[in-house]
């Protein structure tokens, strides 16, 4: 993985490139130019983060009964249910923290699924923002991931930003995603997990510019939502 020099703590950074995990970020940290925010760790189990390792059979997509689910087909950046529960799911986020809904773009769906269909947790080349999460079950489960984790609402500072998933996810000056899913036998990156989906959502106009964050990520301080705002499966 390449990265580009970043104007945020060069500490910090090198932290993150040394941690295992299963969810990315794309950042856009310095002026104009955008960087891979590396390896970070989400405080999830094995079970949890290779969700369906032991369930699922070979080159067999599960078949989950939650409403909120991961059981639709390689296309479904064309579907309306499926783009509606990625409506929903930013968009309560964004109106939490007062920022402006997102619309749906199939264009940038299409991207996303073109992206996921590699398997890899690596980010794309292009120059959208980018979300990249694997093993969730469903996408509430993602969008709660790409929220409420220790190193993303709970970690939030307006006076020392760090670009995450979650200051992509409420950055006001995007206005545009879409996102798409791949089961996939296994993915470059992880070792040691298996027959799970990988998730792709891609924003635009990008966001995680640091000298335009403060303007653009509504937060308080470790400013989290509720929990109970996510449908999850455990």
């Amino acid at each position: 993985m390449t990265v580009r020099p970043s104007t945020f703590s060069s500490k910090r950074n090198i932290q993150s490139f040394l941690l295992l995990l299963f969810i990315f970020a794309v950042t856009s940290f310095s002026s104009g130019m955008r960087i891979d925010q590396g390896k970070r760790m989400v405080k999830r189990s094995r079970k949890n983060c290779c969700f369906g390792v032991e369930k699922i059979e070979p080159n067999k997509i599960p078949t989950l009964q939650s409403k909120n689910s991961a059981n639709f087909g390689t296309s479904d950046y064309l579907n309306s249910e499926w783009k509606n529960q990625w409506l929903s799911s930013h968009n309560k986020v964004r109106k939490f923290y007062g920022t402006s809904p997102l619309i749906w773009d199939e264009t940038l769906a299409k991207s996303a699924q073109e992206h996921a269909e590699k398997c890899t947790i690596a980010h794309s080349p292009n120059a959208f923002g980018e979300n990249i999460a694997t093993g969730q079950e469903t996408i509430d489960a993602v969008v709660y991931d790409w929220v409420i984790s220790q190193d993303e609402c709970m970690a939030y500072d307006p006076d020392h930003v760090v670009g995450s998933h979650f200051t992509q996810l409420l950055w006001e000056t995007t206005s545009r995603f879409g996102c798409a899913k791949q089961m996939c036998p296994k993915v470059h990156g992880l070792s040691d997990c298996k027959n799970i989906f990988v998730w792709v959502c891609q924003y635009d106009p990008a966001g995680n510019y640091d000298d335009q964050a403060r303007k653009n990520v509504k937060a308080t301080k470790g400013q989290c939502p509720p929990k109970s705002m996510f449908t999850l499966p455990y």
